[in-house]
């Protein structure tokens, strides 16, 4: 789960069935690394630095290099996909929660 969500949080984004992508977004714009949000298309380490232009003063090219290659491993375009699918969240939690549940069991 991402840091910071709460239980209250988790519910609310069950509850309207929102994406991985979406709770994601709320804490760090994933948004700006894509040429299209709409239809998930993922754009490019200077399109990423043109969007974050106006927020991150005196960033270098190598550093938005470095920050796109980062995104890249770890969003590939089947897990955007997968993420972006509504009430994906749901599914990451009840994963958590049954992984949980094991480790919890084995310390009894």
């Amino acid at each position: 789960m991402p840091s910071g969500l709460t239980a209250r949080g988790v519910e609310t984004a069950i509850a309207e069935s929102r994406s991985i992508w979406d709770e994601y977004s709320l804490r760090f714009p994933l948004d700006m690394y894509l040429s299209d949000p709409a239809s998930g298309s993922v754009g490019t380490a200077a399109g990423l630095a043109r969007r974050k232009a106006t927020y991150w003063k005196g960033v270098s090219h190598s550093e938005c290099d470095s920050l796109f290659e980062r995104f890249r491993w770890l969003w590939t375009d089947g897990r955007i996909k997968q993420a972006m699918a509504p009430g994906s969240f749901a599914a990451v939690c009840d994963k958590k929660i049954k992984y949980l549940k094991s480790v919890a069991a084995g310390i009894r």
